[in-house]
């Protein structure tokens, strides 16, 4: 059996995107990270390069009115890990239609919070218990002691909470006890209720009765459509004492969480990208290449070794039976560290040619321990690939007819080209088929195939 290579080569010119407004989004409430990019920089960087720039307030990228592909082609998201909550539906809407962004600095969508909403500094918390029951409230905690001459029933304290119906939310807190009697345990809970006060349904964490020292809680919420409002719980079942602490609800809005069922079930709009397990702690140097044993251009290099996630992301339907492609993942920048050694790419950009986003094109920078946009030559890649962005022509989906042939029969293969951006434009297509003499070692190559199209 003999191998080989298969190449194809996409011959473009990048035009003119001067016509193009790029919003950037800017925030005094949003804390400081080592990762986060300043706003006033990137407008100076993307002026000089001659785009059209324009700042966004939160309640710009909020508003339908004022955030659409048509008036802004790209949104630079500089703060890393943090975006608005009351944002979101909105931004979707954008992405959907075809929008574009490029996020710096840490884990995209992670740390997504608005005004009121599962903010737990100011919730108000109630007693629902025997009158028995010793209710302690302090700082973020919450300790409950039901007497052994008080019935076991489901005592507890709870706060209303205006989350939005629709969405998904992480539960957690911790609870420790010290040992529950003629009950279940204790345990977080969220009841659903209607406009009349009426529970819908509930859904709750694992029940513990015996600690040893504080245990982390969790549960993935899903809103129903009709429920008003939400009730948040901590609940003893039983005779005895338990202590609640840090407990906090955020929207799920990335796919950092996910249903742990027969498998990660996420929904179709998360946003897929980046890995909570992928982590490249200790780069040294960023370069072009696609992680393999040859050097390409170092990009930066730094004394300090670098801290963030990697830029990764999930291309398909994440089905494990019958998984459809969505996007085509291509890696910008990888990280080595000191000793040469490939972590992983730190700067990557996302096609999306079908799923809920077709048409919109994302690229993502993990890296939380500095802000690269001060590096003059991550600048240029930067620039560079915001370019690409808007020319927005690129090939996926390259497949033969069949995965094997047998000798002498003829091998059909096919790739789909496809323009995103914001001009039509002409591209020639070429493939080229070579030898594998040795592995890993390519042969001459012998062109097959050579196509021109306007998209």
């Amino acid at each position: 059996m003999r191998f080989g290579w298969l190449t194809v080569m996409m011959a473009i010119t990048i035009g003119s995107t001067s016509a193009s407004v790029i919003g950037i989004w800017a925030s005094t409430s949003v804390p400081k990270k080592a990762g986060h990019a300043d706003p006033q920089q990137l407008v100076r960087l993307l002026r000089r390069n001659g785009f059209s720039v324009r700042l966004l307030s939160t309640a710009d990228l909020s508003s339908p009115e004022n955030l659409s592909p048509e008036k802004f082609a790209l949104v630079i998201l500089p703060y890393g890990a943090y975006f608005p909550a009351e944002a979101v539906d909105n931004f979707r809407r954008y992405l959907k239609a075809g929008g574009r962004f490029v996020s710096l600095g840490g884990y995209t969508f992670d740390e997504t919070r608005d005004m009121g909403h599962g903010t737990r500094d100011r919730w108000e918390w109630e007693k629902v218990a025997h009158e028995k029951v010793q209710i302690d409230f302090s700082r973020n905690r919450i300790r409950i002691v039901v007497p052994d001459d008080v019935p076991v029933d489901w005592h507890r304290v709870r706060a209303f909470v205006a989350l939005r119906a629709g969405w998904r939310y992480l539960l957690t807190g911790k609870v420790r006890t010290n040992g529950i009697v003629d009950g279940h345990g204790a345990y977080l809970a969220a009841d659903y209720l209607d406009a009349d006060g009426n529970r819908i349904s509930f859904q709750q964490t694992q029940i513990v009765k015996r600690t040893e020292g504080w245990r982390e809680l969790g549960v993935v919420l899903r809103v129903p459509e009709n429920a008003a409002t939400v009730a948040i719980n901590a609940i003893v079942h039983g005779h005895g004492s338990a202590e609640f602490s840090d407990i906090d609800v955020k929207p799920v809005i990335n796919t950092r969480w996910g249903d742990a069922r027969d498998w990660m079930h996420i929904d179709p709009e998360q946003f897929a990208i980046f890995d909570p397990s992928f982590r490249i702690d200790g780069a040294t140097v960023l370069e072009r290449g696609a992680g393999r044993e040859t050097r390409d251009e170092v990009v930066l290099r730094t004394k300090e070794p670098m801290k963030g996630y990697a830029a990764v992301g999930l291309v398909g339907s994440n089905n494990p039976v019958n998984p459809q492609a969505w996007a085509r993942f291509m890696p910008v920048l990888i990280a080595r560290d000191k000793f040469g050694r490939y972590l992983g790419p730190a700067f990557s950009v996302m096609h999306y040619f079908a799923g809920p986003y077709a048409g919109s094109t994302w690229a993502f920078c993990g890296i939380e321990s500095h802000d690269l946009t001060k590096f003059p030559k991550f600048q240029q890649v930067l620039v560079q690939v915001i370019r690409r962005m808007l020319h927005g022509v690129y090939l996926h989906s390259l497949q033969p007819s069949f995965w094997t042939y047998r000798k002498g029969e003829t091998a059909s293969i096919s790739v789909k080209v496809r323009n995103d951006g914001i001009a039509p434009q002409t591209v020639t297509v070429r493939m080229e088929v070579a030898p594998m003499l040795e592995p890993l070692e390519m042969g001459e190559p012998v062109a097959i195939g050579e196509k021109t199209v306007t998209l």
